[in-house]
């Protein structure tokens, strides 16, 4: 089967497992969308979303809530097997109003939050299936405390 079959005729959906990431959550579950506009195109773009999870936790006997996300990406691919992937992510995050006293400075964070980012990194998907991918980013937040951050995203998948 041949690289440009492969995403025009076959695969072109992605389910993947997520750790950090545009969901901006600890570990995320994702649907993807693969689609381009010629098949002998070395350009892929996707359509993505997910839904992200990072659980709550206990310091010094303060318990700090979970939080909940729903990412949306829209990316570029370039590449046929090894891809450049640019993508740009708005993520709506959904908790209970606390205040993390673990940073310092504390944060605050709302019962509702959204980000915007965008990331630039490295796509391997493979004929069997197999997805990976690895990317830094920027993410835009929504929280007056504290509004920019560098993170990154790592994920494997599988197309089909």
């Amino acid at each position: 089967m041949s690289i440009s079959l492969l995403f025009s005729q076959e695969r072109k959906n992605v389910v993947a497992l997520e750790f950090v990431g545009h969901s901006r959550a600890l570990f995320s579950a994702n649907y993807e969308r693969l689609f381009s506009f010629n098949e002998d195109s070395k350009i892929l773009f996707s359509a993505r979303t997910g839904v992200g999870r990072s659980p709550g936790y206990e310091v010094h006997g303060e318990h700090f809530k979970g939080v909940t996300s729903l990412p949306v990406v829209l990316s570029a691919l370039y590449g046929k097997k090894h891809f450049i992937q640019a993508g740009v992510g708005y993520t709506a995050l959904f908790s209970e109003d606390f205040i993390d006293t673990s940073l310092n400075p504390n944060v605050v964070y709302k019962k509702f939050e959204s980000n915007v980012s965008v990331s630039l990194g490295y796509r391997l998907m493979l004929d069997s299936g197999l997805v990976c991918q690895a990317y830094p980013m920027i993410v835009f937040r929504d929280n007056p405390q504290k509004k920019f951050e560098v993170s990154f995203g790592v994920g494997i998948g599988y197309s089909f």
